[in-house]
């Protein structure tokens, strides 16, 4: 009776993953059967920073969306069969995946705090709203992981496995088959895409960019760039459903090998404090007001230095309110003889047209106030 009962539970196992299986390929069909996850739209616009700047937030959200669709089932596909399986080597992919989702879902959130108004509190906006949600949800993350990391000591210490073999076979193969949907769904578009014979857009290059009111802005090259780096992260996931399914087979052929489970959650764990480190450290970066990645400090200064009648550039202070919008605070010394305001406007135009820097403050100072020896002025040491 007791067997009968442990056939027709494992079979309700398989039937339950299998049905989550052909559920999750749907949903990434569905999220992946459109051209491309970033539109490229051509766009005619006065100015163009508006345009470009509307365009590429409604492009985030849209491949958000769509990646948060494909890698939802696909995590709760993992969790449940990791979960039938009793296997921590399943359960901490899904948490790697769990990582992603979160990852995804706080970008839609930011996007949406990020139209709240600024406030008399808060005046630069809820702009670092991203990034607080990016840091604790990698906290959160490696607390997971630790659990994890704990339960696999636990039984190796115990000797207590009693994995189903058979449902981590099954979820093994099947996460193989999606991220190899995936991964061939995006190789397609990123080569369907390469092709184009549109400019490419640089930042944070001093070379000087032409913007006029009639200039068409093309994002074909995000979009390229957005899905490489996307077929890049499934290659590491499929890695990583390989050392999963090669754990399966080794506990399917050879049941006194499951210790390869808690192995594999080690090496998974990781991996996983791998991937979120360096997005911990890129909010940090953010939250201490370092210098945004890609953007050359003292190129920035030799730039405004090469201003006609620019003497000084002195109190310079280049900081991230948010990934992708920058700020910057300096002080310029300029001979008595020259315009201030023909010099504030070449800066401005420098800061906004040729590093990108969305909020500038500029300090114009001529040579006879003798503020260049500023004693509240910080210089960084190297």
């Amino acid at each position: 009776m007791k067997k009968a009962k442990d056939g027709a539970t494992r079979r309700l196992r398989i039937a339950s993953v299998l049905c989550l299986f052909f559920m999750t390929v749907e949903f990434v069909e569905k999220s992946t059967s459109s051209k491309s996850g970033i539109t490229y739209t051509a766009l005619q616009t006065c100015g163009g920073k508006f345009g470009e700047s509307l365009i590429a937030h409604k492009n985030v959200r849209v491949f958000s969306k769509q990646k948060m669709i494909t890698y939802g089932p696909n995590f709760l596909f993992n969790f449940l069969g990791g979960y039938f399986a009793n296997s921590l080597a399943i359960m901490t992919d899904a948490a790697h995946l769990l990582s992603d989702f979160a990852g995804f879902m706080i970008s839609l959130l930011a996007l949406w705090v990020a139209t709240k108004p600024a406030t008399t509190t808060l005046s630069f906006g809820w702009h670092r709203a991203e990034v607080m949600g990016a840091v604790m949800s990698v906290l959160f993350i490696w607390v997971l992981t630790g659990v994890l990391v704990y339960l696999a000591v636990q039984r190796i210490l115990s000797k207590q496995y009693e994995i189903d073999a058979q449902v981590m076979l099954l979820t093994a193969s099947a996460g193989l088959i999606i991220n190899i949907l995936l991964g061939v769904i995006l190789h397609q578009k990123g080569h369907g895409h390469s092709h184009g014979s549109h400019p490419k857009k640089k930042k944070g290059k001093t070379k000087k960019s032409q913007v006029s009111p009639s200039s068409f802005i093309i994002l074909e090259e995000e979009e390229n760039v957005n899905v490489r780096a996307a077929f890049i992260h499934v290659l590491g996931d499929f890695l990583q459903s390989i050392g999963v399914f090669i754990a399966a087979l080794l506990i399917w052929f050879k049941p006194s090998w499951a210790i390869a489970d808690p192995i594999c959650t080690f090496i998974f764990s990781l991996i996983v404090l791998g991937t979120t480190l360096a997005i911990l450290k890129d909010a940090l970066i953010v939250l201490m007001e370092g210098v945004p990645k890609g953007l050359n400090f003292h190129i920035l200064k030799a730039s405004l230095l090469d201003i006609p009648g620019v003497l000084a550039v002195h109190d310079l202070h280049v900081w991230s309110l948010t990934v992708g919008t920058t700020a910057i605070a300096v002080h310029l010394v300029i001979d008595d003889s020259c315009s201030s305001q023909a010099v504030l406007e070449e800066a401005s135009r420098i800061c906004s047209q040729e590093f990108d820097i969305q909020h500038s403050t500029i300090q114009v100072e001529t040579s006879s106030e003798k503020t260049a020896e500023c004693i509240q002025c910080d210089e960084p040491s190297k």
